[in-house]
């Protein structure tokens, strides 16, 4: 057998019940593979029991993605983890990523889930770069129950901007108030105002397919629709 380059390609993808984690991989038949979870630097759920089946892997977990600030995959080359014939064939698998612990050479990698979610939920609400915003921010209400995080904002201008204005300033704040409020809303709606008018004269609702009353404390960034 000849040396060869490790492949190994994850994704995170959150369903109705969590996040799954699913592996590619030239790794040997039957390697075990550790799995973890972490938030603010402390594992809250792992599985050490991930099998390489036909070069995939993959790791279901209960825990919804913006409660996870890491995963991390870890493999062990040692008798503890592998049997004979996986330990054989990972001496012909090369990466940098091998390093030497006290018991054995393991590796390790880890995705940054809390860059994964902004890049994701830039997507969703189509952020606008380079954006110089126009409104104000005059209050943000928490309207949450039954544990269900719900935000909204008044939103204040000097006058009516123009539609490709206002929502572009719409994207941008649904993201500022996102970042700047726990990044963990479940539904967000912005109504804005011209100063010194108590007249709405536009609204948006970021939640689940866009719709404030479809928020559930299981709701993930995926689910979300910006309404303008």
């Amino acid at each position: 057998m000849k040396d060869t380059d490790l492949q190994l390609t994850i994704e995170v993808n959150p369903n109705q019940k969590g996040v799954l984690i699913v592996g590619k991989t030239n790794l040997p038949e039957g390697t075990k593979i550790g799995t973890s979870l972490e938030k603010n630097g402390k594992t809250i759920a792992q599985n050490f029991d991930v099998i390489v089946d036909n070069g995939m892997f993959y790791a279901p977990y209960g825990v919804n993605e913006d409660k996870v600030d890491k995963v991390l995959i870890s493999c062990y080359k040692n008798s503890f983890w592998q049997n004979e014939s996986v330990l054989k064939q990972l001496d012909f698998i090369q990466t940098p990523m091998w390093i030497t612990d006290d018991l054995s050479e393991m590796f390790e990698y880890s995705i940054n889930m809390q860059e994964r979610l902004e890049r994701l939920f830039k997507e969703k609400v189509d952020y606008p770069k380079n954006h110089q915003l126009i409104g104000k921010i005059e209050d943000i209400k928490d309207n949450s129950s039954q544990g269900i995080k719900r935000l909204s904002a008044n939103i204040i201008y000097n006058n009516e901007p123009s539609k490709e204005d206002l929502d572009n300033d719409l994207k941008f704040l649904s993201f500022k108030i996102w970042e700047e409020n726990g990044r963990n809303f479940k539904a967000l709606k912005l109504k804005c105002f011209v100063k010194g008018t108590s007249s709405v004269f536009k609204s948006a609702t970021l939640a689940p397919k866009g719709d404030w009353g479809k928020a559930t404390s299981e709701s993930s960034i995926s689910d979300f629709e910006l309404k303008i």
